[in-house]
């Protein structure tokens, strides 16, 4: 399990809830379909600091994922695959959210926390803060993907 303490470090942006999933990406031209549709999505979830006490200690579970060795499997099953297909999240992704949702479990197993695998939708600049810990992240992956849930006590 891989567990970051965040106190203190975590850079929150109110432009992560909401503006941002309304950015445009390829297929999406209106931004994150989940947007005003999804329960811990904005605008209906709130931010961090309304839903979380940012007093008492908080963390980052992280789950990393191969990248580059799922599209070379990938590739190797489906040789006419463009890149952009080998990489494509629906193959991979539900696996990589299971495996977060275990450590965050075992993690919170002893203590009454709360938890949310979006942070960035309630306001955590979670690339600025995986930065500030050493947690290699990138915004395009190419070898390994990070997938990062926040942790801490309720308000």
């Amino acid at each position: 399990m891989t567990v970051y303490e965040v106190t203190g470090k975590l850079v929150l942006n109110p432009k992560a809830h909401g503006p941002w999933c309304q950015m445009p990406y390829p297929g999406h031209p209106k931004g994150c379909p989940n947007f005003g549709t999804v329960s811990d999505c904005p605008p209906q979830v709130a931010m961090l600091d309304v839903a979380f006490d940012l007093s008492r200690p908080h963390w980052f579970i992280v789950e990393t994922f191969d990248l580059k060795r799922h599209m070379e499997t990938m590739k190797a099953k489906h040789p006419a695959w463009t890149d952009r297909q080998q990489r494509n999240c629906l193959y991979w992704q539900n696996g990589v959210r299971k495996r977060l949702r275990k450590q965050i479990a075992e993690f919170i197993s002893f203590c009454p926390l709360f938890w949310t695998m979006k942070p960035e939708a309630m306001g955590v600049n979670v690339l600025q803060t995986a930065r500030r810990l050493g947690i290699p992240i990138s915004t395009k992956p190419h070898d390994t993907v990070v997938k990062i849930a926040f942790v801490g006590y309720p308000r």
